[in-house]
């Protein structure tokens, strides 16, 4: 299914891209009502399964995406990274996902991981591998 370049004049596209969108909406929703809970979580505050939750939000825009939380990078609060990792043809829908994200305070999100710093990529793959 296309989605960067989607034509709304085709009718089977636009049904089959329908709710792809709807999901992305529902996601970004319901992300928008977890923001508290998101930030507890991260302070240390709560403790409660994430990945099961993002399997449950994000999963049912696709299973193929990928996600990171870390630090925001731009002032306080956080980020979200959603990522097709190697599969390059799902970059548009990474794209589409990202340009329906809300704005929310103290969050921003990205369609990779930022750069790290030398001193952090050993522990970075210390933790993966």
């Amino acid at each position: 299914m296309r989605h960067r370049f989607a034509d709304p004049k085709n009718a089977r596209e636009a049904r089959a891209r329908k709710p792809v969108v709807a999901a992305i909406d529902r996601f970004w929703k319901a992300f928008a009502r977890k923001t508290k809970q998101l930030d507890d979580l991260f302070s240390g505050r709560v403790s409660w399964d994430l990945p099961a939750w993002m399997a449950t939000h994000l999963g049912a825009v696709s299973q193929d995406l990928m996600w990171e939380y870390g630090p925001a990078l731009r002032g306080d609060g956080h980020r979200l990274v959603i990522t097709s990792e190697s599969e390059i043809g799902l970059r548009p829908l990474v794209d589409l996902v990202l340009a329906r994200a809300p704005r929310l305070r103290g969050w921003e999100f990205l369609p990779h991981r930022p750069r790290e710093r030398a001193s952090a990529v050993a522990g970075t793959v210390q933790a993966r591998t």
